[in-house]
């Protein structure tokens, strides 16, 4: 019987996301991640990291963490709660919709809605009709993420020069200590090119700790991971999974 009104239950559930979707995606994706377990596995997984990020961080001074596809906050809010004063944070997000909602989950922390990248231009971003657990997840300024079939609409959004962003928070603001969570859809590697190109120029890193989302199917070969761990791995970036 108890079998019985477990199933029962999770049928109704289901029924009511479906339901739900077509008018209140914000709220569809909110009750999905809860009753489908994500949220639970994503809790472990930012405990997991937070372990290792205040470990390497603890001879530091000065912290910041920034997250690079904010999204609706929420993952930020939980980095921030187990981070706590210990760090400064800022984030960017390219869909405009989520900015208010990254914010007010986030009050007073700095969150742009720009895209990163590794120059300074206007780009254009590919929004996705739905993906994931995440609002029109999987959305990027890398037209190769996104099928024409569920391609929700194109936009313009600008563009930051992320290594400039990093050199000035070293530089002018003295962080001695920078993560980066960085999931933005196949826009990774460019900026792994380019912190790179950093490195050998001025024998110096500019991430500490690098919590990233790959993306292999934007390479000419997905052989090329490879040379993208090995060249963080030479610069002494710190890299922790994500999901």
């Amino acid at each position: 019987m108890k079998l019985i009104k477990r199933l029962l239950k999770k049928l109704l559930i289901k029924l009511n996301l479906v339901l739900i979707k077509p008018f209140n995606l914000f709220l569809y994706r909110s009750i999905d991640r809860k009753v489908s377990g994500f949220n639970k596995y994503l809790k472990k997984r930012v405990s997991l990291n937070v372990v290792e990020i205040l470990k390497d961080a603890r001879n530091s001074n000065k912290r910041i963490f920034i997250d690079c596809g904010v999204n609706e906050g929420f993952v930020l809010y939980m980095y921030r709660k187990l981070l706590k004063n210990y760090f400064s944070y800022s984030g960017f997000e390219i869909q405009n919709e989520l900015i208010n909602l990254a914010r007010k989950k986030n009050p007073k922390i700095e969150i742009f809605n720009k895209a990163v990248g590794i120059e300074n231009k206007l780009s254009t971003m590919y929004i996705t009709k739905s993906s994931g657990y995440n609002f029109r997840g999987g959305s990027s300024i890398n037209p190769k993420m996104v099928k024409v079939d569920n391609l929700f609409c194109k936009r313009q959004i600008e563009t930051i020069n992320f290594i400039d962003y990093l050199v000035n928070l070293r530089k002018i603001h003295s962080y001695d200590f920078i993560c980066v969570k960085m999931d933005i859809e196949g826009g990774e590697y460019d900026i792994v090119d380019k912190l790179y190109e950093y490195y050998e120029k001025y024998n110096s890193t500019l991430v500490d700790d690098l919590i990233i989302e790959f993306h292999p199917r934007v390479l000419d070969s997905e052989e090329d991971q490879i040379k993208y761990k090995k060249k963080l791995n030479i610069m002494g970036i710190k890299t922790l999974e994500w999901v």
